[in-house]
């Protein structure tokens, strides 16, 4: 598995990133990192347009390290039909944690409630 580097960019304020990848495709796939700081009126809603479509659990947690070392554990979602409806695997997800995955994914920090 192919260790890469990310970069948290923050969306706007509170506790919302984007992460990037240093050197490798992204096929236009992102990864969202949804911190316990964010959250918004419609959760549903914006985790529906951040995969554009309906969420599903992915069945494992993974672990994602801040800056500072910190590990923090994630839970992730993914687009439903993503296979279904042809969107690309997640080149990140996949060389960070081994995992195929169709389109965007957030990773929420301590899991949904």
């Amino acid at each position: 598995m192919k260790k890469t580097k990310l970069n948290a960019n923050p969306i706007g304020k509170g506790g919302l990133f984007t992460l990037n990848d240093e050197g490798s495709e992204q096929n236009g796939q992102q990864i969202y990192l949804w911190t316990k700081d964010f959250e918004p009126l419609n959760r549903l809603k914006v985790m529906q347009e951040f995969v554009g479509g309906y969420i599903e659990r992915y069945p494992a947690k993974v672990a994602f390290s801040t800056q500072d070392g910190t590990p923090r554990e994630c839970e992730v979602l993914v687009n439903e039909e993503g296979l279904i409806n042809g969107l690309p695997i997640n080149e990140i997800m996949q060389d960070l944690y081994d995992i195929d995955v169709c389109g965007n994914v957030i990773l929420i920090e301590g899991g949904l409630d």
